[in-house]
């Protein structure tokens, strides 16, 4: 879950359901600044305009990582999700993060031999946020061999994507350039494909939009989710979110469209595929 005001907003916070299927969850607004960052990858170098839109502020974590009996457990990773910004533990097990966002945000926690540790926080201006966190032995278990076909591995609806792909009549982006790229809007990657323009569009989110035909200088593109043709005005925010998303496909121009995407305004179409993020070459693996 996410709460707004205006151009301000808390991070992406985990929900868990009790079996009533009924909670109270309190989130506090904070001032936020979104930032451009260059991906410090292979990607980046290969590609200029390999940029993240990150969250940023003026908010601080401060705190300690131990594990159940108290030791500080160092060389955790310590980030505040969707900032860009993290941090490893010293020996002493502190850590210390800067320049993040105020409000509810999701604290991130790793360390090897541990499980992750995904917790709301709330951060505000001038006081920094002093914690401790408590982490528990991963459980080892015994060696695990696992044999599927790729078919099985993959999803059907990620190898008919790699088939389109390598045609090339449009712009993809696989579960590999969405774990690099990770965006925290879908016009992140929209704004990287030429004839698209992205238009503020209040608070339903971003208004998708492209080169048009005849006398019409914008159009808005058709959008399918997972096969299926969902109404909307050219936005996303509304029905997927960014983590949600594990393929995408945009065809700028009508004459692009694969058959089975056919587009009924005479625009482009974008495809989005949800799912868990499971890089081809793992698969392979």
């Amino acid at each position: 879950m996410q709460a707004w005001s205006g151009a301000d907003s808390t991070g992406v916070i985990d929900v868990t359901l009790p079996p009533t299927s009924i909670a109270r969850l309190d989130f506090t607004v904070g001032r936020t600044r979104y930032v451009r960052q260059v991906l410090d990858s292979a990607a980046a170098a290969a590609d200029s305009l390999a940029t993240v839109v990150v969250r940023r502020g003026d908010g601080r974590v401060r705190g300690v990582v131990t594990d159940s009996k108290g030791t500080p457990i160092a060389n955790a990773v310590v980030a505040v999700v969707g900032s860009g910004q993290t941090e490893r533990t010293a020996e002493t097990g502190r850590f210390d993060v800067e320049g993040v966002a105020t409000g509810t945000q999701l604290l991130d926690v790793r360390a090897i031999g541990f499980e992750p540790l995904r917790i709301p926080v709330s951060i505000f201006e001038n006081e920094a946020l002093i914690t401790t966190f408590s982490m528990t032995k991963a459980l080892m278990l015994d060696k695990v061999e696992i044999r599927a076909f790729r078919a099985i591995a993959m999803g059907q609806d990620m190898i008919d994507f790699e088939q389109r792909r390598k045609v090339g009549a449009g712009r993809y982006f696989g579960p590999e350039e969405m774990i690099a790229l990770d965006p925290l809007r879908m016009a992140t990657l929209m704004e990287r494909v030429p004839g698209i323009r992205v238009a503020s569009n209040g608070i339903s989110g971003d208004q998708i939009l492209m080169r048009g035909i005849g006398f019409s200088q914008f159009c808005t593109p058709d959008i399918w989710l997972d096969g299926n043709r969902i109404a909307t005005d050219g936005t996303m925010d509304s029905f997927v979110q960014p983590q949600q998303v594990r393929a995408v496909e945009i065809y700028a121009s009508a004459g692009s469209v694969p058959p089975q995407y056919a587009t009924v305004s005479g625009c482009g179409v974008v495809v989005l595929w949800t799912g868990p993020r499971t890089p081809l070459e793992a698969v392979r693996r």
